[in-house]
């Protein structure tokens, strides 16, 4: 199992808006593949 990249471990996600047809929009993190909803906090970070 490969370990979870540094600025993923802080909590700085890269996150991404991911969309399939049978399923609504959801973010992403493009570097450690962590889930989250499609409503995101108001303090989240988006770089």
């Amino acid at each position: 199992m490969a370990a979870r990249p540094l600025r993923c471990r802080f909590g700085m996600h890269k996150w991404v808006l991911r969309h399939e047809p049978e399923t609504e929009a959801y973010h992403e993190c493009a570097r450690c593949l962590k889930v989250r909803s499609p409503y995101p906090s108001p303090l989240a970070t988006y770089e």
